[in-house]
């Protein structure tokens, strides 16, 4: 069985409810679908939450679901501007999604500190 995944406490600057992100296969966010001779991956969160709270910080959930992906580690991308209806909207790397199975399921987040979201 599949875990959820939730990422917190994400902050930056200008940083409010409703932002999207999601975790990608593709080497960097800013590649093209299709790049790979390998089908990518592609799996976008809730709309973030809990923004305004510098205490807490943004909150990306992703559903058990969701998270039916291979072991591996992914580039989180992030779409602050834009409809984020499509991938080329999601250009923000902010860090590395590395999913872990076993009989313990795991899922680790690493953030970029030198991206500025």
């Amino acid at each position: 069985a599949n875990v959820d995944c939730v990422a917190a406490p994400l902050r930056g600057r200008g940083l409010t409810d409703g932002f999207r992100a999601l975790f990608t296969s593709r080497g960097v966010c800013t590649d093209a679908i299709g790049s790979e001779p390998n089908a990518s991956w592609e799996v976008r969160a809730r709309p973030s939450d809990r923004c305004l709270s510098y205490f807490e910080g943004c909150s990306l959930f992703w559903d058990a679901l969701s998270m039916d992906v291979p072991a591996a580690d992914f580039q989180l991308c992030w779409c602050g501007w834009g409809s984020c209806n499509s991938t080329a909207d999601y250009f923000v790397e902010f860090g590395i999604l590395t999913v872990m199975r076993g009989p313990r399921q795991l899922v680790a987040r690493s953030v970029n500190a030198s991206a500025i979201v």
